[in-house]
């Protein structure tokens, strides 16, 4: 999430969770959820909620420019916000040049890090890169093209940490 305009998933109803803007893109841990581009998300055989959902809107016109809301977990003991200080995600520099090393920092440790994922999004959803994360400090060639991206974290646990990060 930018630091300079906030997405707050604010309302929860049911089994729904709803956000007011002109576009939108679903995410259950780490994932776009495919045809999710409502102002809301719901499963569509209306089970319950489960896993660690986000939605991605645009802040300009053109809709070339997308931020991430706050994370909302959903598990059988009910709903709750991943709070940053308990996983944290870093990421630098950020912005990042073009075919610079980015540096991920993950607060987890080696063991509960077993099988976690690392995948980097562009601003569309599109899988830019995937790679096992054994290590808490991941180093990685930002070879994208300039714009906005999302790094996330999962774990096999369903421990999620999402970042967002810029490449000029």
């Amino acid at each position: 999430m930018t630091s300079d305009t906030n997405v707050l998933v604010s309302r929860v109803r049911g089994h729904c969770i709803y956000v007011d803007y002109d576009a939108y893109q679903w995410y259950r841990n780490g994932e776009p959820i495919e045809g999710a581009t409502e102002d809301y998300f719901k499963n569509e055989d209306e089970s319950p909620l489960d896993g660690c959902y986000y939605v991605m809107v645009p802040i300009d016109a053109e809709g070339t420019n997308w931020v991430m809301s706050n994370v909302l977990c959903f598990n059988n003991e009910g709903i709750g916000e991943v709070e940053q200080n308990e996983v944290s995600l870093t990421v630098s520099p950020n912005p990042v040049r073009r075919g610079h090393t980015l540096r991920i920092e993950t607060s987890l440790k080696e063991e509960q890090l077993y099988g976690a994922k690392l995948e980097v999004y562009d601003i569309l959803g599109v899988k830019m890169y995937e790679q096992t994360m054994a290590q808490p400090v991941h180093l990685l060639n930002a070879d994208f093209p300039s714009g906005s991206y999302v790094v996330s974290i999962r774990t096999e646990k369903g421990i999620v940490s999402v970042k967002r990060f810029v490449v000029k």
